[in-house]
């Protein structure tokens, strides 16, 4: 390992405490920042440590298409699995309900976890996208 390598790799975040702050939808470099200053608005950077947080924002977009897509698979395995039901439509109003539901419910988690991974990835790179000030 280079010695850039090295001292890139010495100040960075371990992963399982980016994943833990992400799943408190806290800074993914401190873990004390909101990330959120309303629902699905990101903050400008972290209050507690500085850290850009809206402008990795495109950075986002494939892990949450990624994710909706997978929710959506969910849906439909479960309606090719289930035993037909006696009122479709009523079915379809509960399922799509559902799926909305969870979709709505889960867009914080995901839009956290999806910048977790970007930090982690962009922090272990030589040449970050969003260096630090």
């Amino acid at each position: 390992m280079s010695t850039l390598s090295s001292s890139i790799l010495s100040n960075v975040t371990p992963l399982k405490s980016i994943i833990e702050h992400a799943i408190r939808i806290r800074c993914p470099r401190c873990g004390q920042g909101k990330i959120f200053f309303a629902w699905g608005e990101l903050v400008e950077k972290c209050e507690s440590c500085g850290l850009k947080i809206r402008i990795r924002e495109p950075d986002t977009w494939f892990f949450m298409y990624m994710s909706t897509a997978a929710i959506t698979g969910l849906f439909v395995m479960s309606m090719l699995f289930l035993p037909a039901p006696k009122n479709q439509t009523m079915t379809a109003l509960i399922i799509g309900a559902g799926a909305l539901g969870i979709f709505f419910l889960t867009t914080p988690l995901r839009k956290s976890l999806a910048l977790a991974i970007e930090y982690f990835t962009d922090s272990r790179s030589e040449h970050p996208r969003y260096p630090d000030e």
